[in-house]
């Protein structure tokens, strides 16, 4: 009788606990984001991430499309303040440009993000890979900011998120 009532509480409690040590939103929305994690793709190849279709098993490629354009990812660790919905911008620096993110929903266990570029007739197209080595059962919102270098004037900007087949949307302010 006690190995059934064992077989029956460990399962229960692993979907309970979720990811150990994930932070979720609701236990946070007071508290200030500090911390904050830059990634300098310039460096060498990333290691192969997962896609956010099937984050246990499917593969990135080692290369993205227009990843040498990518100068660095930088992002917030933790969760940042809920705003009215995820925003975007764009400004230079230099020659540079760098796209800001805010309030981007993602998984609590993200670690990274690595992105494909795509640059046509002034159009510039980004899309956002997470890195989780585990998937957790939260979310949420983080600011994220992507340095571009050689992609020359840029008069319009979509995100997509993973293999999502829409664009992240502007809130209606």
């Amino acid at each position: 009788m006690p190995y059934r009532t064992i077989i029956i509480a460990v399962p229960a409690l692993i979907l309970c606990l979720g990811c150990a040590g994930a932070e979720k939103t609701a236990e946070h929305d007071s508290q200030p984001v500090a911390e904050q994690v830059v990634v300098d793709t310039t460096a060498g190849t990333v290691a192969a991430m997962p896609s956010a279709l099937d984050l246990a098993g499917f593969p990135m490629p080692d290369t993205l499309p227009g990843e040498d354009h990518v100068v660095e990812v930088g992002h917030t660790t933790k969760y940042v303040q809920p705003a009215q919905g995820t925003s975007f911008r764009f400004r230079y620096e230099g020659d540079d440009v760098v796209v800001n993110i805010s309030s981007l929903t993602v998984n609590c266990c993200t670690e990274s993000f690595r992105a494909a570029v795509d640059i046509v007739d002034g159009e510039l197209t980004l899309r956002l890979y997470e890195y989780l080595p585990d998937v957790c059962e939260c979310t949420h919102p983080r600011d994220i900011w992507v340095t571009l270098k050689d992609v020359g004037q840029v008069e319009s900007l979509t995100i997509f998120l993973n293999d999502a087949k829409d664009p992240l949307q502007q809130p209606d302010c």
